[in-house]
């Protein structure tokens, strides 16, 4: 069952991904290309779900890239990317500080914010650039 939300999952984050790469401006192209990177390399370096350290490092050089990011774009949606992001990190940490408890919040905390959250903000990306260039459009035909 879980292969079919990872499946789904990886499915979204690649149309999301290239719509934010064909409409989105820099924040968003570059947006697209690190949560795109890190979301197909992150499978190679797993065994059976479980958090190695290479899954780790993927998602910390994740989050610290949209973070810079999110403070040179200063765009919502990478805002929360990040704080999506985030919370991948902090469930790798708390996998590792629970290690007897299991995965099942482990598994649904990176696929439901790491996951779904970082793939629907590359959504709110597209639409915030947009709505962006549309406003500029519109200072423009009235200057």
């Amino acid at each position: 069952m879980y292969s079919i939300w990872a499946y789904l999952g990886s499915a979204m984050a690649l149309v999301f991904g290239a719509l934010a790469l064909w409409r989105g401006g820099p924040a968003e192209r570059s947006g697209a290309v690190v949560i795109l990177t890190a979301w197909f390399i992150t499978p190679f370096l797993q065994k059976n779900y479980d958090p190695t350290i290479w899954g780790v490092v993927v998602d910390v050089t994740a989050f610290v890239l949209m973070l810079g990011i999110s403070i040179w774009s200063r765009r919502i949606w990478s805002l929360f990317a990040t704080a999506c992001s985030f919370a991948g990190v902090l469930a790798h940490i708390g996998a590792g500080l629970a290690l007897n408890i299991g995965y099942n919040s482990y598994l649904t905390t990176l696929m439901i914010l790491s996951g779904y959250g970082v793939a629907f903000s590359l959504v709110g990306a597209v639409i915030e650039s947009e709505v962006y260039r549309r406003r500029a459009q519109a200072q423009a035909s009235v200057s």
